[in-house]
């Protein structure tokens, strides 16, 4: 037994357990526990354990009770928290323990308390835990006494168990646990791991190596922080198992460190070692702190040196940092993070604007976010090394070897004169924090000055342009570069110098040349700078002056038009002066200048131009000169004109210059003369003209305009004009011409009017007359008739048109027919007057019937003419391609071989037609006619068609094909026959009638010979050379031939020219001959001295003719030869010492005579050595030593001459001085000396091994003779020699002979098979092996009485089952085949005889099973109830099992893993309580087991074979799965397990086609190889999309591979949401406006599922109308519209109703204005179809006042005065008061605005909810009070709000007990809601809210919601706004804690609490779940008073936030200084 074995129940006396333990008081906290403790504590059994326990603690009580109702003492002196009972042990501890057996434990209570107490123990009902209660237990106790109890454990296997024990006292009840350890890991790990004193920022690491000495696998990880770590960080190990664990130690600071690394084990332990270390700088030091470098010239360089010492024993690693810490680098990064997150929230942000303007950049998104995470990447892989541009070190890292030193060298490159300062840490091994280095440098830089500090320019015209110069001189000893620096003042831009930027050597000077031109007036003062590269400052140049512009003006003082026509251009000049010295860049215009509109008639078309026009309005006038103007004023508003012209000059101004312009416009009266024009009848379409008439009697012109567009058609006429718009001199009249057009057949008319241009007048109407007329037409003849004509041709007639009217006559033809036959040519037409046209008209018909159709010639504008069309056809439709002649020649042909030709028809025609070719004289054979099947088969023909029959559609083509074949040769004539059924016609008509002439001939060749024979008979000294054959061939046909012949090498043919070939081609004409010569080659083999033959054919083949002819060839070549009846002579291994002789015949198969000798090639032979066999090896090991020595035991082998070498080596060696080495050389010679003697003489000769009889002979050709082979088998020997028979003339003959000599030896690989699990059906096969160990056959047989071929079930077969044997050194496998039939264990035996030997039994053993799977559901119970009867069996089955019977099958494999072991792990459970999943597993196998039995009636099963027919299966209990009430459109999925409880890998498909359209879904198809004990999850989906409401079901069948099958059944319940409305019908009456009523309505959930709803309107209406509005613009406009407040609104707008639950909904009702609101509000539910509409109506009521005057107008007045008053006066026409003030002077209204404006409580529409407020009311003062506004304003307010309200204020008549209880309709208090915001009159006007209450709710409940929302969830002191205080007031509400309480005095309040990570979350939102209540979490509310409390306790809160805050940042500030005055010490002392 180990220490960690189970150990069996031992019995634990109370003598035994130590003295009771003192009670140790205080939390039990987690104790940390060494790992030698541990080991302690798991190896401890559990009474060692008991007597290990040395204190006790204070149990947990959980229940306290009525101690008055179980003794009549009442008083104690315990605390509450101690329990009146002590137990002892205060936890009971069981481990070690062995599955199936008992252990039992005391359990001691003593009395505490000091008088006698009854105590009970019980617990929660478990199979694995007894209490054995004590004879006196229902006795009290006396003080100070124990009662002790026993705790009975019965565990079932080795694992963990929990379980507590209730202990009830008088008083309480309280917990005493019992925890039960299973088998566990242990890591022999080390209590402490000490790394003694290590250098700082050193890694140093100890390896440990551990073992696992606990009794289960080891599954651990490790828990360490920093400076250590643990490599592996978790891991397994096996039991026994060992493993390195590396453990590291890398301080950052110095000092001792000192942690626990906890190794935690996979069952819940923790485990301390101890880690300890100690860290200390090393002696690493830098050569100096601070080094000061050279002065330096800019653009140059200086280095210098400094050294980095390493005095330490350890190999330092050095960086170089640009910051101090660790720290500094950290928050540096954050900095950059924080930068970038920005940076890309902002690109993110601006992207997605991007992409809602343009989607297709979405795919650019992931650019974005990879750039910046490769920023950030990049920042976070920063070192942070030093870096600069000024002062560069080198190297910046490596490592130093220790006692070495390494030099750094320091770069100086300065890029300006000034002091370098810079400071690089140098961040080190062994050094705990950086050693600082200050490098200080200076750098030189450039000097230079200008000639002249300051340049006065003085006064300079605008626009001109002025140079100077400035001479720049380089001072220093270095070149400088000089740039420019560009000012951005008004005036520096318009300097330029040249150069701007450059460079000046040493000593030299630079011109500088000034540029200045200004567009710009003014005085300024300009200081230019230069930038000197290098130089700290930069040179200054000051440039000032004034810049003036120039001088002009006009030569008049006033333009006047005068009185002007409206319309007409009017023009004056003017001229323009420059009385300055620049040149003048002017524009003039006149500022209100206006477009003027469109005046017809005008030639400048001044349309959309202004009315003023000058020339030129703008240019260049030079100093000193003028310019005229033209001023053009066309007018376009009647009435006066006051203009002013103005002068802008460019670059000084704007209208410098302005001149007046006076003019009146006016309009003519003009009168037509003409009211109407009558053009009496007129042709459509043809013009007339008349004249109109106008008069203008005035002394202005006057222009006119035709209103009407020329050319539009109104009531059928069209009009135009050639004077439509001109001009009507003063005093004059004008004749407009008018044309008009009548469009169409009618007395028409129409008007025009004349508009006068400018006139306010109407327009003058001129009224037009004219009656419409059409064209005439006329035709020639009216029928058209072609008569009988050809079919598939065109014939023409003609038809003459005239038209007999004056106007052009547009025609159309028209056949009436959708496909004529007819064709029009022209269609259409136009004709002019007086003309005649001839049409076309023609015919092509495509049948030989009538054709008829209706010409129709449609005319425009008139009457229309119809013409008859008539043909006949005649003549066939079907064309051939090519054509077909009656007589075709197809001239000489080949015989047997098929000739072709084709053709196409074409049916041309309008009908289909069915072809039918016939063979004239040849009736066609008919099918299925029995009757004429005994008659002869008529004659075949030579040639056919095909297809004989054909259906051809109208213009469609087919393939017609001749085709010919005659065997025979001759003339062949035959006459073939076409004939058609055209259409319905049943009658036929000829096609074609065509006669074939054809003559068939057949190829023919004339043979010499028909075959050729070549015979050589090779003697001894004859040569072998080839011989040939002439052959002749003559064409005897009476056409050419083509022939080809071809053979075979050794055959070749030789041709007339004497060359060689194996095939050509030659051409024959008629009666040729052609002579060839055959030759063959007897030495086409290599020479091997056999007689052979080669038989080939000469192929003659026809290019024309598939006929082949063949001469035969055939060559032979005979050499003296025989033939052994076998080549090796084996005589096998026989028994020692005996002789076997074998006899082989010889036959002389030549036709020569053979003579034969026989000889022994010794060379060859194997050894003739006796050979002991100890064993395979030994053998082996003899055979190779011997085919080693082949060369060397032979006969020719001289073994004496190697023996007598040995024996003089041996003599040389013992002559040698005598030492240790020589003396073993010495006897290594004498060894192999003997070793080769013994060889030598057992040596046995060949003749005594094999002989041979006769040795010589001679035999005749066809003789045979017998030869006798004889071996004699020496002991334990091994031979083989090879027989060489030698013929003269011929080849030599080898015969291998081979024997052995040994002794019988055999074995078998097993006696015992353990088939393990099997599957019942199926036959488990096992093999077991035989083995041959000797040299000698060995026969054997199994013994068996079955044929071994189809074992029955419980049968056992062996094969083979007949006698067989084994050759030596093999094995035979014998097959054993058993078929269990049924899932049970078998055990069987059988028998097999091996030789002469004692016959030896094998046992079988196994089990039959069968593949299952389990599903995680209730099974289905079957009506019959067989699945419960076997349910009981299998109980009673288990029942009977012992617990330590483990089946046999699982002896010789370890159990399954999974559920699979199931069956045997709790196969020692108790007999009563067998595990669900047994029982299950154990009647599927009773239901599999009795189903095979009664299979086993029927056919037998054979060994599974594919393709085979389908076994039944058995069928299992049925799974269960209810989905319960789904909502229509919902889809609900349930996810489940299928587990393989099964021995082997399994494999299972789901029949999903069952269910399809049902709704249900299985995401499982086929499972392919699940493991044993694996599980496999799947989803169940039901989508009862467009399926009816009610229950449904389906039943998926689940068949198993190889298994039983089982059904899953599914069932859910398809509903609809529905709700019911209390009233759909509501009357809010008469509202103020500013004012809202509230009626309340209850909503009901009358359905079994939860229900949303919605009120909310509808967006399709804003979809609609924003549809064509761009999305940018939709975004803008939605972001500066808020939401229109609603009429009538539903609080709340939406909800969610359980099943059976009700809700109380306001609807409330805020006019907006004075009308009658009638609405429809629907009530929406999601996911139903239902709609529920209610309908709301209300009037609105808006105050009015009347004012008797809208303007005031006051007399004038002297200032200082009295002033002037006017009286006005208002009324109010509103039945209820109205309250009036003035908005800038009322400061009382001003005072509430500001008051308003800074309360809380508005809505999104910006709206304030506040009680109603009477005419002359002032606001709440909850409001008033709320508001601290400054001291002076708050007494007024106060002061105001104490007067008196008057009598009829309704919220003074309000009972003092409450709110009254309205009645339906019933006016009440507001309730608080949204109302309108206090926007418009202001705080005196501030609206209220009223609220009527229904019959099914009461508004209170709104109230009190709402007042809950601004108090917080629940009752408690959380915070009120004003508002809410002053609605609660009014309505009477009390919103105090004590009210709130009393209001929601039902219901639960549930406070969970606990230790961390218990879980309290999940519970909570569990019974939130449960009961639909709120969360409230202590964090969140004590932050919300902090944050935004205004009560005292958040006040307070809130400040000793502040102070601790302010304490921490003292702290920290405190610390960086003391840590920054450390730092600036150590600089100092290095």
């Amino acid at each position: 037994m180990s220490l960690f074995d189970p150990v069996p129940p031992a019995e634990v006396k109370k003598s035994q357990l130590c003295t009771r333990p003192a009670l140790v008081r205080g939390s039990d906290g987690k104790k940390k526990i060494k790992p030698s403790a541990y080991f302690k504590i798991t190896s401890l059994s559990t009474d060692q354990r008991l007597l290990q326990t040395k204190d006790m603690r204070l149990p947990k009580i959980i229940q306290l009770l009525d101690i008055s109702a179980f003794s009549n003492i009442k008083d104690t002196q315990l605390a509450i928290d101690e329990p009146l009972f002590q137990p002892f042990p205060s936890e009971l501890h069981f481990q070690r323990f062995v599955p199936c057996q008992s252990y039992e434990l005391p359990l001691s209570l003593r009395n505490n308390d000091k008088v006698a107490r009854a105590v009970r123990v019980s617990q929660v009902e478990s199979p694995y835990f007894e209490i054995i209660t004590p004879p006196n237990a229902s006795a009290k106790v006396a003080p100070g006494i124990d009662i002790t109890f026993t705790i009975k454990f019965m565990p079932t296997e080795q694992k963990d168990y929990y379980h507590e024990i209730v202990v009830s006292t008088e008083r309480e009840k309280f917990l005493v646990p019992v925890h039960c350890m299973g088998s566990r890991a242990v890591l022999d790990f080390p209590d402490t791991v000490d790394f003694g004193t290590q250098p700082v920022k050193h890694e140093s690491t100890k390896t440990l190596l551990i073992r696992n000495v606990g009794s289960r696998e080891a599954r651990f990880s490790f828990k360490v922080t920093d400076p250590y770590s643990v490599k592996p960080t978790h891991g397994s190990l096996g039991i026994g198992g060992s493993m390195q664990v590396h453990i590291s130690y890398n301080p950052s600071v110095t000092g001792s460190q000192m942690q626990d690394m906890v190794l935690q084990y996979d069952t819940g332990e923790d485990v301390s070692i101890a880690l300890c270390g100690n860290a200390t700088d090393a002696n690493v030091r830098l050569e100096k702190t601070m080094l000061k470098l050279e002065t330096t010239y800019i653009t140059m360089s200086t280095q210098k040196a400094i050294t980095i010492h390493n005095r330490s024993n350890i190999v330092v690693h050095y960086q170089w940092k640009k910051f101090a810490t660790l720290a500094e680098e950290h928050n540096t990064k954050d900095v950059c993070f924080t930068d970038l997150e920005k940076d890309e929230e902002d690109e993110m942000q601006a992207f997605i604007n991007q992409c809602i303007i343009n989607p297709t950049k979405r795919h650019e998104m992931s650019l974005i976010t990879r750039s910046y995470h490769n920023k950030k990447s990049a920042v976070n892989d920063d070192n942070m090394l030093f870096s600069d541009d000024i002062i560069v070190l080198e190297p910046m890292s490596g490592e130093i070897w220790p006692n070495s030193s390494t030099t750094i060298t320091v770069m100086f490159k300065p890029e300006a004169a000034q002091n370098y300062t810079r400071m690089a840490y140098c961040d080190i091994t062994g050094r705990e924090t950086r050693l600082p280095l200050k490098i200080v440098g200076d750098g030189l830089g450039p000097k230079a000055i200008f000639s002249c500090d300051s340049i006065d320019i003085g006064n300079v015209f605008i626009g001109s342009r002025h140079s100077y110069e400035v001479i720049l001189e380089n001072k220093g000893d270095i070149p400088i570069d000089f740039n420019l620096i560009q000012p951005e003042s008004i005036f520096g831009p318009l300097f330029n110098f040249y150069p701007s930027e450059g460079k000046i050597a040493v000593g030299e000077l630079q011109l500088i040349k000034i540029v200045f031109s200004s567009h710009i007036l003014g005085t300024f003062t300009e200081t230019f700078k230069f930038a000197i590269r290098g130089a700290p400052d930069t040179l200054a140049l000051r440039v000032h002056g004034t810049v003036i512009g120039p001088t002009f003006h006009f030569d008049t003082n006033c333009i006047k038009f005068g009185n002007v026509s409206y319309g007409f251009v009017n023009s004056k000049i003017i001229t323009l002066s420059n009385t300055s010295d620049i040149v003048m860049r002017y524009r003039i215009r006149i500022p209100d200048d206006v477009h003027g509109k469109h005046v017809p008639g005008d030639k400048k078309g001044y349309c959309g131009a202004n009315e003023f026009d000058i020339a030129p309005c703008e240019g260049v006038l030079n100093p000193g000169h003028e310019q005229r103007l033209q001023v053009d004023f066309v007018p376009t508003n009647i009435g006066r004109y006051d203009k002013q012209l103005v002068v802008d000059v460019h670059g000084v101004g704007e209208a410098i210059l302005s001149v007046p312009l006076t003019a009146k416009c006016i309009v003519p009266a003009i009168e037509l003369t003409t009211q109407d024009l009558d053009f009496k009848r007129t042709f459509i379409h043809h013009h007339y003209t008349l004249k109109a008439i106008l008069k203008n009697p005035d002394d202005h012109p006057a222009k006119y305009e035709i209103l009407d567009t020329e050319g539009e058609d109104q009531n059928g006429i069209k009009f135009s004009s050639s004077c439509p718009k001109s001009v009507i001199q003063p005093h004059s009249t004008i004749e407009v011409p008018i044309t008009i057009e009548a469009t169409r057949l009618d007395d028409l008319h129409r008007s025009i009017f004349f508009k006068i241009i400018g006139s306010q007048q109407s327009p003058l109407e001129l009224s037009l007359y004219c009656v419409g007329e059409g064209p005439v037409l006329s035709i020639s003849t009216p029928q058209i008739d072609f008569g009988v004509i050809g079919v598939l041709k065109r014939t023409s007639l003609p038809l003459v048109l005239t038209n007999e009217s004056s106007i052009p006559a547009n025609f159309e033809c028209v056949l009436e027919r959708a496909n004529p036959a007819y064709k029009v040519t022209p269609r259409t037409g136009t004709l002019e007057p007086q003309q005649k046209l001839e049409l076309d008209v023609s015919v092509y018909l495509s049948d030989n019937v009538r054709f008829s159709d209706n010409l129709t010639i449609l005319v425009e504008d008139s009457s229309s003419h119809s013409i008859s069309l008539v043909a006949a056809g005649q003549g066939p439709t079907i064309v051939a391609s090519p054509e077909i002649s009656p007589v075709m020649d197809l001239g000489p042909l080949f015989s047997s071989r098929p000739v072709y030709y084709r053709f196409q028809l074409q049916n041309k025609g309008k009908r289909r037609q069915v072809l039918y070719w016939t063979v004239d004289g040849i009736k066609p054979t008919k099918k299925h006619n029995v009757k004429l099947a005994k008659e002869p088969a008529p004659p075949r023909p030579t040639f056919t068609v095909s297809p004989n029959k054909l259906v051809i559609e109208p213009n469609s083509t087919e393939e017609i094909t001749i085709h010919g074949f005659s065997s025979t040769a001759g003339a062949v004539k035959q006459k073939l026959l076409c004939q058609a059924l055209i259409g319905k016609s049943t009658s036929k008509e000829t096609v074609y009638k065509v006669d074939l002439f054809a003559q068939f001939i057949d190829p023919f060749l004339s043979f010499s010979e028909k075959s050729l024979a070549f015979t050589i008979l090779k003697g001894p000294s004859d040569r072998l050379e080839r011989v040939e054959q002439p052959l002749q061939m003559i064409n005897v046909s009476t056409l050419p031939l083509t022939v080809k012949l071809m053979l075979n090498y050794p055959f070749l043919l030789c041709l007339n020219n004497g060359d060689e070939t194996e095939e050509t081609t030659v051409h024959l004409q008629s009666n040729e001959a052609l002579k060839v010569r055959v030759q063959f080659d007897p030495s086409y083999k290599e020479e091997d001295w056999i007689c052979r033959s080669h038989t080939s054919q000469l192929t003659i083949t026809y290019k024309e003719h598939p006929h082949i002819d063949y001469i035969n060839l055939m060559g032979e070549v005979v050499f003296p030869n025989l033939k052994f009846e076998d080549q090796t002579i084996d005589f096998g291994c026989i028994l020692n010492d005996t002789e076997m002789s074998k006899y082989v015949t010889v036959t002389n198969t030549s036709r020569l005579t053979v003579n034969y000798e026989w000889y022994f090639n010794i060379r060859k032979q194997a050894a003739f050595l006796p050979v002991k066999f100890v064993d395979n090896d030994a053998v082996v090991e003899s055979i190779s030593v011997n085919n080693a020595n082949i060369e060397s035991i032979g006969v020719d082998s001289n073994i004496q001459d190697e023996v007598d070498i040995l024996e003089e080596k041996a003599s040389m060696s013992s002559g040698s001085p005598s030492n240790g080495e020589g003396s073993d050389l010495e006897e290594g010679y004498i060894s192999e000396i003997e070793e080769k003697k013994d060889l030598e003489k057992s040596v046995i000769p060949i003749e005594q091994v094999f002989d041979i009889l006769p040795l010589h002979g001679t035999i005749e050709p066809g003789d045979s003779q017998t030869l006798q082979f004889s071996f004699y088998g020496h002991e334990n020997s091994d031979n083989a020699v090879e027989a060489v028979c030698q013929v003269e003339g011929g080849p030599k003959y080898k015969i291998q002979l081979r024997g052995q000599a040994a002794l019988v030896q055999y074995s078998f690989d097993k006696h015992f098979i353990n088939f393990g699990e099997v599957h019942y059906d199926q036959i488990a096969v096992a093999e077991i092996e035989l083995f041959n160990e000797g040299r000698i056959p060995l026969d054997y047989s199994t013994m068996s009485t079955c044929d071994g071929s189809k074992p029955q079930p419980g049968e056992l077969t062996v094969t083979p089952v007949e006698m067989g044997q084994i050759p030596p050194f093999s094995s035979r496998k014998l097959v054993i085949r058993y078929y269990p039939g049924v899932p049970a264990k078998f055990d069987k035996l059988f028998k097999v005889q091996v030789a002469h030997f004692e016959p030896d039994v094998i046992q079988v053993v196994g089990e039959g099973v069968f593949p299952r799977i389990k599903l995680d559901l209730p099974r289905y119970g079957d009506q019959d109830g067989m699945y419960a009867g076997f349910l009981t069996e299998a109980h009673e089955a288990l029942n009977i099992e012992e617990p330590n019977c483990a089946p046999l099958a699982l002896s010789g494999r370890s159990k399954p893993s999974g559920k699979a072991s199931s069956k045997y792990s709790e196969s020692g459970l108790n007999a009563s309580f067998p595990s669900e999943d047994l029982l299950e597993c154990e009647a599927e196998r009773l239901m599999v087991k009795r189903f095979a039995e009664n299979l086993i009636v029927g056919p037998q099963p054979v060994e599974p074979v594919r393709g085979k027919k389908k076994k039944p299966k058995a069928h299992l209990a049925d799974y269960f799965l209810d989905f319960g009430h789904v909502v229509a459109g919902n889809t609900c999925s349930q996810t489940l397990n299928v587990t393989n409880n099964g021995f082997f890998p399994v494999s299972f498909s789901v029949d999903r086609s069952v269910i399809v359209g049902s709704g249900f879904f299985l995401g499982l198809d086929r499972v392919r190889q699940l493991p044993p004990g694996e599980t496999l999850s799947f989803n169940v989906t039901f989508d009862p999309k467009s399926i009816d409401q009610g229950v449904h079901s389906a039943i998926v069948p689940f068949n198993i591979i190889g298994g039983p099958i089982f059904s899953l059944r599914m069932q859910a319940h398809v509903t609809m949401p529905d709700l019911f409305v209390s009233s759909d019908t509501l009357d809010f009456g008469d509202v103020k406006c500013g004012e809202c009523c509230i009626i309340t309505i209850q909503l009901f959930n009358n359905n079994q599922v939860p229900c949303s709803w919605n009120s909310r309107p509808s967006s399709a209406a804003k979809k609609k109308k924003e549809r064509m509005i761009p999305m940018y613009r939709r975004k803008q406009v939605a972001k500066m519209e808020k939401e229109a407040p609603q009429e009538f609104q539903l609080i709340p707008s939406s909800g969610h109703l359980l099943p059976g639950q009700r809700k109380n909904v306001q609807v409330k009702f805020m006019p907006l204005e004075e009308t009658r609101y009638i609405q429809r509000i629907p009530i929406r539910m999601s996911q139903s179809t239902r709609k529920i509409t209610m309908t709301v109506m209300g009037h609105g009521m808006e105050p009015k006042l009347d004012f008797n005057m809208g303007h005031v107008s006051f007399d004038p007045i002297l200032p200082h005065s009295l002033g002037d008053e006017k009286e006005v006066v208002v009324s109010n026409p509103c039945p209820f008061a109205v309250e009036m003030y003035s908005l800038e002077f009322d400061k009382q209204y001003l005072q509430e605005e500001e008051i308003l404006r800074g309360t809380a409580g508005y809505n999104e529409q910006g709206m304030l909810l506040l009680p109603p407020r009477p005419a002359g009311e002032k606001l709440p003062e909850e409001i008033v009070r709320a508001y601290e506004p400054d001291p002076v304003s708050v007494p007024t307010l106060e002061a105001d709000e104490s007067v008196d309200h008057p009598e009829a204020d309704p919220v003074n008549d309000r009972d003092s007990q409450g709110v009254p209880t309205p009645g339906v309709g019933q006016r009440t208090e507001p309730v608080p809601d949204m109302a309108p915001s206090v926007t418009g009159p202001g705080g005196r006007t501030s609206a209220g809210v009223t609220s009527r209450i229904s019959s099914t709710g009461s508004a209170l409940g709104q109230v009190e919601e709402d007042a809950d929302k601004t108090t917080g969830d629940g009752v408690g002191d959380l915070e009120i706004t004003p508002a809410a205080a002053s609605i609660a007031r009014y309505l009477g509400i009390d919103l105090s804690p004590e009210g709130k309480a009393a209001r929601y005095k039902k219901g639960l309040n549930v406070i969970i609490t606990g230790p961390p990570l218990s879980g309290k979350t999940f519970q909570a939102k569990e019974i939130s779940t449960a009961y639909n209540a709120a969360i409230i979490e202590l964090d969140s509310v004590i932050y919300d008073a902090i944050v935004s409390g205004t009560l005292e306790a958040g006040l307070r809160a809130r400040e000793f936030c502040h102070n601790a805050k302010q304490a921490a940042a003292e702290e920290d500030a405190a610390a960086q200084s003391a840590i920054d005055g450390k730092g600036g010490r150590a600089a100092k002392g290095g």
